[in-house]
């Protein structure tokens, strides 16, 4: 997957933020990566920067 294809659809209905050290996690997630959307992803921010994308369930 290209990171530079990546689109993140943050629907405000569904995603949580929860608090951490410096760095944030947005829950349910759809995220586009150019072929397909792939939902339910979690995503790591540290910093202003995405450092992970987790839990894949393709669609």
């Amino acid at each position: 997957m290209k990171s530079s294809y990546i689109i993140i659809l943050i629907f405000i209905s569904v995603f949580t933020m929860k608090a951490q050290e410096n760095a944030f996690v947005i829950e349910d997630v759809s995220v586009f990566d150019g072929d397909k959307i792939i939902k339910n992803r979690y995503i790591l921010i540290e910093n202003s920067q995405i450092k992970e994308i987790t839990s894949l369930t393709c669609i």
